[in-house]
């Protein structure tokens, strides 16, 4: 999955760099965390930051097993807890922020 942010005065820090929390929202959104699906969703962040981020930054996330595979558990078990690791890259291609995310999710109860 894939997200982008341009840099703008809501996102920016007080050095005109992308604000760590916009950094954070854009990988949460790569990782899957707004795709309307009727689950619970748990994420424990590990961030590491690499270089100073500056203009428009892209997001592009990789689930640490098959996508057929957890949808598989999920239906059989109710729940199951992956990996997601985050890479966000400036616009030449830099990575400026490298995280991962781990997903603890539930059927709901309706």
């Amino acid at each position: 999955m894939r997200a982008r942010l341009t840099q703008r005065n809501k996102t920016e820090n007080h050095v005109e760099g992308q604000h760590v929390d916009a950094m954070v929202t854009l990988g949460e959104a790569a990782s899957g965390a707004f795709v309307p699906v009727i689950l619970k969703m748990h994420p424990m962040d590990e961030i590491t930051y690499r270089k100073f981020a500056r203009g428009t930054l892209t997001a592009t996330a990789q689930t640490s097993r098959p996508g057929a595979e957890l949808l598989a558990e999920i239906q059989s078990d109710c729940k199951i807890a992956f990996d997601v690791a985050v890479d966000l890259r400036d616009a030449v291609g830099d990575t400026v922020v490298e995280m991962k995310l781990n997903w603890y999710v539930s059927r709901m109860q309706i």
